[in-house]
């Protein structure tokens, strides 16, 4: 199976949380999640809500040659 590694940053809306929570995912070529963190279950790591705005997203795709 092929797919490659994508990193997101995620700030938490809640008003007096605004943890960023960073998340790396494996994706494969249509952008679909194969694999997240256990622990990354859409709830926030400072305050448990799972409510964000996406503020950063890098694809780490391997280089073609």
């Amino acid at each position: 199976m092929t797919g490659y590694y994508r990193k997101s940053v995620y700030l938490c809306r809640a008003i007096f949380c605004k943890h960023k929570n960073v998340v790396w995912e494996r994706v494969d070529t249509n952008e679909n999640v194969i694999e997240t963190a256990p622990a990354w279950n859409y709830h926030c790591g400072g305050c448990g809500r799972g409510s964000f705005d996406l503020i950063y997203q890098k694809v780490m795709k391997p280089e073609q040659d």
